[in-house]
């Protein structure tokens, strides 16, 4: 598909809008799952708002207003769907993304994002105790696999992501076990 060029100024207000959506329902840890490989560590740790990382988009020129596929990727891999209407105010030809392939996210990473999503606060607090002395007492799932990210014990490696999975089998955690390999 080739992409058509949004002028700048709507682009930017798309991001506005992007970011403040997804501010607005607490999304940024998902995005900060999903930018592995596009952002920096240190700059996706230290983003604490979703315009932090969409300037990190922008500047590195994986996203621009003449290059949109990521903001569709992003959309799709988060199931956002409602925020097209929104965009389409922006810019008109936004596509219907229920249907898009996802181009730009590993597989891995939608994997291990799905599973953040999944995992129940008795779950996170198994693998924490786990992987952590004295536990970190994380927020969510989110939460816990950003830190297992940072710490290497979860990446593109399969053999990292066997031994991940091992551990959650031993622990009893069915969800994260059924959930279709990293």
């Amino acid at each position: 598909m080739v992409e058509s060029e949004t002028p700048d100024k709507s682009f930017k207000e798309a991001l506005v809008c992007f970011s403040t959506w997804y501010d607005d329902r607490s999304l940024i840890r998902k995005l900060k799952v999903l930018y592995q490989g596009y952002i920096g560590e240190a700059d996706i740790h230290n983003a604490s708002k979703t315009m932090d990382l969409m300037k990190h988009l922008t500047d590195s020129g994986d996203l621009s207003s003449k290059a949109l596929t990521l903001l569709y990727d992003i959309i799709k891999a988060t199931k956002q769907f409602a925020i097209v209407d929104k965009l389409r105010i922006y810019i008109p030809s936004f596509p219907d993304v229920k249907e898009w392939i996802i181009l730009k996210f590993s597989h891995h990473y939608q994997k291990i994002m799905n599973l953040g999503n999944e995992l129940i606060k008795d779950d996170v607090i198994k693998i924490d105790n786990v992987y952590n002395d004295p536990p970190k007492n994380y927020k969510d799932g989110l939460d816990l696999i950003l830190h297992l990210q940072h710490k290497y014990i979860i990446s593109e490696e399969k053999e990292k992501n066997d031994k991940f999975i091992e551990t959650l089998t031993n622990i009893v955690i069915p969800r994260a076990v059924e959930t279709p390999s990293m």
